[in-house]
């Protein structure tokens, strides 16, 4: 997501930014990094290999299944702003 804020309300869209984030899909999120930080770090043949160990377990979460119904009961436009995340 790219935005420009005025200065003066940087900091504010930033916090809220970050707590969007940090109330978000936390493992998902965590995911990412590490599947991101195995192609830095090694290549795209180990980030794909990660992926298929770390996947099959974000489809057992509680947010995977929050996401999913979100998505069938708001559609792909409206979804992301009913559904509430757990980190679980």
């Amino acid at each position: 997501m790219n935005r420009v804020v005025p200065g003066e309300n940087l900091e504010l869209e930033t916090r809220a930014f970050a707590e969007r984030l940090a109330s978000g899909a936390t493992l998902a999120y965590a995911a990412g990094k590490r599947i991101v930080r195995a192609y830095l770090e090694t290549g795209i043949r180990a980030a794909d290999t990660l992926v298929d160990e770390i996947a099959p377990a974000l489809f057992e979460t509680t947010d995977m299944r929050a996401g999913v119904d979100g998505l069938l009961e708001h559609g792909p436009r409206h979804f992301r702003d009913r559904v509430v995340f757990q980190g679980r």
